[in-house]
C-alpha cells in the first residue's frame, strides 16, 4: 500500500469502524490503488469490501491483485456512460444492505472524504520534523489525482509555518478544477479545526505532467523514463510517479538559484507489472557459457 493510501485510512478506517461498518463500498477505476489499498486494509479487519469498478480495456497488475482479495462475483462493473451517477449507485447499495440489518458505507473515488484529511495531514507532521535537520525548505512537489493528499499537506504546511512552495503536478484535473475541489477540502477541514484558510496563490505552483500530459496516457517517452528511475533504484508506475518525478526533474533543472527541495513518492509501483509488455525485452549481454 503507497504511503498516501496509509494515511488518509489511518482516520479513514476508525471513522468505518466506529460506526460498525461490517461492508464498505468501494468505489474506483479498474486498476486503481484506493480500491485494492482499501480492500487489503478492510480484510485485514473482518470488514468485507464490494468493489464498484469502472470499465478497463486492461486487466492490469491491481486487478489480479483484487481477485485475489475479493472474489470477482463481488466485483460491480460500471460503464464509462454510467460513471457520473456512481456515487448514486453506492448509496444505493448501502441502503439495501441498511434493509437488510447490515451496517455499511461506501467509499468514494481515491478515498476523497473529510474522514481522511486528519491521516492525510500527517505527511506534514513528517516533513516538519525532516526539516529540523535540513537547511530551510525552498519547495515541496507533491503529485495530485484527486487533490486531498495535496490539500492536506497544505493546510498541514501552515499548521507548522512551513514557508516553502507547495509544487503539484496536476494528473487529471485542470487548474480551475483543482481549485475548486481545494475549496472543497478547506471546508471539510473547518468542520474540526478553527484555523484560517490556507493562501493559495501565494503558496502553490501547479504543473501539468512534463510528459504524456493527458491522463492514463502511456508512450515510450515514459517507459524509457521509469527504465532510467530504476537505475537508481526508484521504481515509478507510468500513470502517475514516472510523470511526477521528470515533472519535478525538469523544473528544478530551470532554476537558476539554490533549492533546497523535498519530492514526494507516492507509491503505485505495484501497478507496473500490469505495463511490463510494453517494455522491450533486453538482449542476452553474453552468449551463454558452453556445456
Amino acid at each position: 500500500m503507497t504511503c498516501g493510501k496509509l494515511r488518509k485510512f489511518a482516520s479513514i478506517l476508525p471513522w468505518i469502524k466506529q460506526m460498525g461498518a461490517t461492508r464498505v463500498a468501494i468505489i474506483g477505476s479498474g486498476n486503481s490503488n484506493h480500491v485494492l489499498a482499501a480492500a487489503i486494509l478492510l480484510r485485514e479487519h473482518g470488514i468485507t469490501p464490494i468493489p464498484l469498478l469502472k470499465k478497463s480495456h486492461t486487466a492490469g497488475t491491481n486487478q489480479f491483485l483484487l481477485s485475489l482479495v475479493v472474489p470477482q462475483a463481488d466485483w460491480h462493473w460500471i460503464s464509462n456512460s454510467d460513471w457520473q451517477s456512481v456515487e448514486q449507485m453506492a448509496k444505493s447499495l448501502v441502503s439495501t444492505w441498511a434493509a437488510a440489518g447490515i451496517t455499511s458505507c461506501y467509499l468514494p473515488e481515491g478515498g476523497s472524504l473529510p474522514e481522511a484529511l486528519p491521516g492525510a495531514m500527517t505527511l506534514a507532521d513528517d516533513i516538519a520534523l525532516h526539516a529540523q535537520t535540513m537547511p530551510p525548505l525552498t519547495d515541496i512537489y507533491i503529485d495530485a489525482g484527486t487533490g486531498l493528499s495535496a490539500a492536506a499537506l497544505l493546510i498541514g504546511m501552515q499548521k507548522h509555518e512551513i514557508q516553502a512552495r507547495l509544487h503539484v503536478t496536476l494528473m487529471a484535473d485542470s487548474e480551475s478544477v483543482f481549485y475548486n475541489k481545494l475549496e472543497q477540502y478547506f471546508q471539510w477541514h473547518a468542520r474540526f479545526a478553527e484555523r484560517p484558510r490556507p493562501n493559495l496563490r501565494d503558496r502553490l505552483v501547479l504543473h501539468r505532467p512534463a510528459i504524456a500530459a493527458s491522463y492514463g496516457a502511456v508512450n515510450a517517452e515514459v517507459l524509457s523514463h521509469i527504465a532510467r528511475l530504476a537505475k537508481f533504484g526508484i521504481l515509478s508506475d507510468p500513470i502517475y510517479t514516472a510523470k511526477h518525478l521528470v515533472t519535478v526533474e525538469r523544473d528544478l533543472a530551470q532554476c537558476s538559484d539554490r533549492r533546497v527541495a523535498i519530492v514526494i513518492h507516492s507509491g503505485g509501483a505495484q501497478a507496473l507489472p500490469g505495463y511490463a509488455h510494453l517494455f522491450p525485452t533486453a538482449s542476452p549481454q553474453s552468449s551463454p557459457p558452453r556445456q
